[in-house]
């Protein structure tokens, strides 16, 4: 049995009364689901008539904090070290050489899965090619070893 901590009545200590929570011991929640039910119908109501703000549109409104925030978290970079990339890169992708006017989406930090290190700046095709190729050397040398075969086969048979 367990007592929640809002209306003070005890009920069986379940999922069927108490939401889960992997931050208490017994791995439910303090309160049952039907006081936070009641709590959150409350909130509802009072921040109904207030002005909606979305997270979307604030990301739309900052989309170099969000990009900076972002770099940070998964690549321990900043925008400014990103920037230099892309400077030093003139803007292309390290791989196919198109430039970033050329794509759809901006470049993709490319970095080492298993060091965490950045490598570079690559349009999402060639970070994809990468990616399944698992980042090995000898598998994408045999694919131009054999696209370079192909070409020699389809000129033999003309």
């Amino acid at each position: 049995m367990k007592t929640c901590t809002k209306c003070n009545i005890e009920k069986p200590a379940n999922l069927d009364n108490f939401p889960a929570c992997k931050g208490n011991v017994d791995g439910l929640h303090g309160s049952c689901k039907t006081c936070r039910s009641d709590y959150r119908k409350i909130q509802y109501q009072n921040n109904k008539n207030h002005e909606k703000t979305s997270s979307l549109a604030w990301k739309l409104a900052n989309p170099e904090i969000v990009k900076d925030s972002r770099l940070k978290k998964l690549y321990s970079i900043d925008l400014n070290q990103y920037n230099q990339m892309f400077s030093n890169q003139e803007g292309k992708c390290s791989g196919c050489e198109r430039h970033q006017t050329e794509l759809n989406r901006m470049l993709d930090t490319d970095h080492d899965h298993k060091t965490g290190q950045v490598r570079g700046l690559l349009c999402y095709n060639c970070n994809t090619l990468l990616g399944l190729a698992h980042d090995n050397v000898r598998t994408l040398e045999n694919l131009i070893v054999y696209l370079n075969r192909s070409k020699i086969k389809l000129v033999e048979s003309l």
